[in-house]
């Protein structure tokens, strides 16, 4: 699909993640590419998403709300961030997207998921030897089709390999429940449940999802409202707060302060139709 605005054009594509990767893999791979009159700056907001870029063109320069000094990025995988993270680009893009579950990236990454909190980490310190292998045949690969196949073939081989026990199946229950619920259980519900302490379960979510429960669950709420989000009913900020658990608006303008470094409104006005995100032009 191609789409495009008033600062040039992009094209995405898309493939299906391999049935055994449904519990680990959240959604489509995406791949895009992209040619700008000017260099791109993206908003990306705190997200309980844990996203794998692999990128075959310029490198991307980060800022996140919580540091002044950018830091520049080739291919690499965001932890679970609770700030807004300002992503600028080149005026050509050309990459591949994976998102990942917190507990999906714990498995697939075989790493506790609190070392990458609040952290871009190149791909190479991830996986290794092999993860540089993965970027050069897929930079190589004449169509997206085969590019998709190489990253399925990848995450297929690392999730066999992974260790079944990496997660505590209260843990994953726990998860579950705040996702299923859209974050409205108390760690005090989570723990009457699993008869884990309050404790020893903030250990287990840091450990398999990067924060505690009660961040986790807030970003989880967040998520929800976002979902829901499109342009022609940016009035109703009010009413969708409260459908997701937000007491009022002013909680919700509070979270987006933090989460996303804007207003709801203007975080509407200058999101891109098609899935382009929140994007500006620099200079």
């Amino acid at each position: 699909m191609r789409h495009t605005w008033e600062g040039g054009w992009w094209e995405t594509h898309s493939a299906t993640p391999h049935p055994s990767l449904r519990t680990l893999v959240v959604g489509d791979y995406t791949g895009w590419t992209e040619q700008t009159i000017a260099p791109v700056r993206r908003l990306e907001i705190a997200s309980p998403i844990i996203p794998l870029i692999l990128n075959f063109g310029p490198s991307y320069r980060l800022t996140d709300g919580q540091r002044t000094d950018a830091y520049t990025c080739d291919s690499f995988v965001a932890g679970v961030y609770d700030t807004w993270v300002a992503v600028e680009g080149s005026t050509h893009a050309c990459a591949v997207q994976a998102n990942f579950t917190p507990i999906g990236a714990r498995v697939l990454l075989n790493r506790p998921m609190h070392e990458l909190y609040g952290q871009s980490v190149c791909v190479r310190t991830v996986f290794g030897a092999a993860g540089a292998q993965l970027i050069d045949a897929m930079g190589n690969a004449v169509t997206w089709a085969e590019r998709f196949a190489l990253l399925d073939q990848f995450l297929v081989a690392r999730a066999s390999r992974a260790s079944t026990s990496v997660c505590a199946p209260e843990v994953f229950w726990a998860w579950q429940t705040l996702v299923d619920t859209h974050g409205s259980r108390t760690i005090g519900q989570l723990t009457q449940y699993t008869g884990w302490s309050a404790k020893r379960l903030i250990a287990g979510f840091r450990d398999a999802v990067g924060v505690t429960p009660k961040t986790a669950a807030r970003l989880l709420r967040f998520a929800a409202v976002i979902e829901r989000l499109d342009a022609a009913d940016a009035a109703t900020w009010s009413s969708r707060a409260l459908d997701r658990g937000y007491f009022d608006q002013s909680h919700l303008t509070r979270d987006f302060a933090e989460f996303a470094g804007c207003t709801p409104t203007a975080y509407v006005k200058t999101r891109l139709a098609g899935g382009g995100g929140v994007a500006s032009l620099v200079g």
